[in-house]
């Protein structure tokens, strides 16, 4: 009887090739706190640092859409850019960055304070 590497056993009982599996684990549980916040520059970067500290390698934190980031801070720098009250959140989950990624680059780029949405989240404690 051949024996079967792991890629095989994959196929033969997932019906895929082998790559990332996630095991399923019940979802953690947050307290949330969302506030309207002026983020400075330097705000902006302590996030940014707390992440890529988390993160050495980027992974899930690369700036990925330059113009992106230019056309925000470019909109910003002009005094154009519009806090709505509705608008996307800034997402800091356990110290991180989980949204807002390019904003905050912008903020940076265009050297501007602005008043954004802030969604705080603390997993809860088992």
């Amino acid at each position: 009887m051949a024996e079967l590497d792991i890629a095989s056993l994959v196929r033969e009982h997932l019906g895929r090739e082998p790559g990332r599996i996630l095991a399923s684990a019940p979802a953690p549980s947050y307290d949330e706190v969302r506030v309207a916040e002026q983020v400075s520059p330097l705000l902006a970067m302590r996030w940014i640092a707390a992440t890529w500290q988390r993160y050495q390698n980027g992974r899930n934190f690369y700036p990925t859409k330059i113009d992106k980031i230019i056309q925000y801070a470019d909109l910003m720098s002009a005094g154009k850019w519009e806090y709505r009250s509705d608008g996307d959140t800034i997402d800091i989950t356990d110290g991180i960055v989980t949204g807002g990624r390019h904003r905050l680059h912008a903020i940076l780029l265009s050297h501007t304070t602005q008043k954004f949405n802030v969604l705080y989240r603390t997993k809860k404690d088992s």
